[in-house]
């Protein structure tokens, strides 16, 4: 978004992809591309997800953040413990969510933490 012609092929692409969701591309085109280097994958493939047509972040390095979260779910001394991580780290998570995905995640990180030991 650099030029102002750049903004008006986005806006020609969104129009074309998304005609009644322009307002929607043209957000998640300003959010993905707001850092140095962001992109949007646009997945318009017929099997694909309509939910997962918009995605960034997708590749291996950027994903930092999720294996500190599985280090300190594996670090967690009880599910209780775990249950406080993954309420700090979810922002809002309720404590349902967290009740029935905690026991998957503390699985996730036992098996990571014996691949990596």
């Amino acid at each position: 978004m650099r030029a102002p012609n750049s903004l008006l092929s986005i806006r020609n692409i969104g129009v074309q992809l998304f005609p009644r969701q322009l307002d929607f591309f043209l957000d998640a085109y300003r959010k993905a591309t707001a850092c140095p280097y962001g992109y949007l994958l646009i997945d318009m493939h017929a099997s694909s997800d309509p939910v997962l047509r918009l995605r960034t972040n997708i590749f291996k390095d950027e994903q930092e953040e999720d294996q500190d979260l599985v280090r300190r779910l594996g670090r967690a001394r009880s599910e209780r413990g775990a249950r406080r991580v993954i309420v700090q780290k979810g922002a809002g998570v309720g404590g349902l969510f967290a009740a029935l995905l905690t026991p998957v995640l503390i699985e996730v990180a036992k098996s990571f933490v014996t691949k990596n030991a």
